[in-house]
């Protein structure tokens, strides 16, 4: 991903766009099966690389239960990041 940023940075500058004004988002999948402190680990790395946004995926046939399950766990720690 830090490649994919130094890429991103360098069009920027090519066409003369502030870099600043773009948001790093990414998607995670979050299923009722996702463990709470991998997922926080794996997206804490992207944090480190500048990611401010994580669109989260969710994965089933019960979405209201996955939030109140596995989403509301992750959310909070995610904000820390």
């Amino acid at each position: 991903m830090r490649h994919k940023l130094d890429v991103l940075a360098r069009h920027c500058d090519d066409v003369g766009r502030d870099r600043s004004e773009i948001r790093n988002t990414t998607i995670g999948r979050v299923g009722s099966d996702t463990d709470v402190d991998t997922f926080v680990a794996e997206l804490a790395q992207y944090a480190t690389l500048g990611f401010e946004h994580v669109q989260l995926g969710l994965l089933g046939t019960e979405p209201a239960q996955l939030v109140e399950r596995v989403v509301s766990k992750i959310v909070p720690r995610l904000a820390e990041l």
